[in-house]
């Protein structure tokens, strides 16, 4: 599932599974309905074994979350692509707003909640170089206003850098993209690259809440 594709301003896929006792199946569905489900699970493996799988949407019996206003959200849209740093890009027509970090990051409200201040102050000369908008490089990538985050993962040497700013995310900033609620707070007492790991390590908010939606549904 990739996080973009529900409303989440993020390219983020990520593998999830989800699994039932067999009891429970032939309780809640039959004897027949396990077998098959015990027959697509098979394929599956087969499937997943291969060196270039097809598509997967057909060994799917578990009804995952869909959000018809995001589905295939990265080529579905007319995404910017990068402006020179220090530009004023204007924002274009038929974007959600949704997916935009200028309106869900960074917004005024953000200067004054807590987590913000929590920031990397090392220094590069790339925090005033790199595109708004290039994401192509390595270590440093500078997000563009108009557009979704790259995949918040800051492990590897990677630095996620502000549109139009010289500086890196804030932990609040990331914790945003992570759809995160302003609410939450990470202590005082975790270091900040722990803040920043924990971070990248979680499922989006949203995301989370859309796909245990979906498993209560099902067992209900």
């Amino acid at each position: 599932l990739n996080s973009l594709d529900y409303g989440i301003p993020q390219d983020r896929e990520r593998l999830f599974v989800v699994g039932f006792k067999k009891s429970f199946i032939f309780d809640k569905l039959g004897y027949a309905s396990l077998i098959e489900i015990e027959k697509i699970n098979l394929q599956l493996i087969i499937e997943l074994k291969k060196e270039k799988s097809s598509s997967l949407e057909k060994f799917n019996w578990f009804s995952w979350p869909v959000n018809p206003l995001y589905t295939n959200a990265r080529g579905r849209f007319p995404w910017p692509q990068r402006t020179p740093y220090g530009g004023n890009p204007t924002k274009p027509d038929d974007l959600p707003n949704s997916l935009l970090v200028q309106d869900v990051v960074f917004t005024s409200s953000i200067e004054n909640l807590p987590n913000q201040n929590d920031v990397f102050k090392a220094y590069s000369d790339k925090f005033n170089i790199i595109d708004e908008g290039d994401i192509t490089g390595k270590s440093f990538k500078r997000l563009h206003r108009w557009r979704f985050s790259p995949t918040a993962a800051y492990g590897n040497n990677e630095v996620h850098l502000h549109p139009y700013k010289p500086r890196r995310l804030s932990v609040r900033e990331v914790m945003r993209i992570q759809s995160v609620p302003d609410k939450f707070e990470l202590p005082d007492n975790m270091t900040l690259s722990s803040k920043f790991k924990t971070i990248s390590n979680g499922v989006p908010v949203v995301l989370a809440k859309e796909i245990a939606q979906s498993i209560s549904n099902f067992i209900e």
